[in-house]
């Protein structure tokens, strides 16, 4: 792996990490909606990490798992997909004002429970896919 290669890979790597960590924070403060949002963004960032394994170019300024999947070359089952699909969801309702008062509402401790350990798990996963 080339210098900048490798920078690229590292900052998205450990970005990751920092998020995945920043969002269990986020779910012991009961900030429920908030914890999804950063658990989006650390599936986004692993997945950067694996698009800069993959190619020879930075990664896409695109924020949709299902898209950074593909364009990483990891296959998804079907579950995986669907996951991925609500997951994005999470991104767009806290990013979007209009959305955010509304998401944060609706998010109950019981969702944020189901959702961060599906998060954690598909965090692990692609974790441990990357070969660099």
């Amino acid at each position: 792996m080339n210098l900048a290669k490798e920078e690229y890979f590292k900052y998205w790597f450990y970005s990751a990490e920092d998020l995945i960590v920043r969002s269990v924070d986020s779910f012991n403060e009961k900030r429920y909606d908030w914890c999804l949002f950063l658990g989006h963004r650390a599936l986004m960032k692993i997945l950067k990490a694996h698009y800069i394994i993959k190619n020879d170019t930075p990664p896409p300024d695109v924020n949709d798992l299902l898209q950074l999947s593909y364009l990483s070359n990891i296959k998804l089952n079907e579950e995986q997909i669907l996951f991925f699909d609500i997951a994005n969801q999470f991104y767009s309702y806290v990013r979007f004002p209009t959305d955010k008062l509304k998401f944060y509402k609706i998010v109950p401790k019981e969702f944020a429970v189901i959702n961060l350990k599906k998060i954690i798990e598909h965090y692990k996963w692609l974790q441990s896919l990357l070969i660099y």
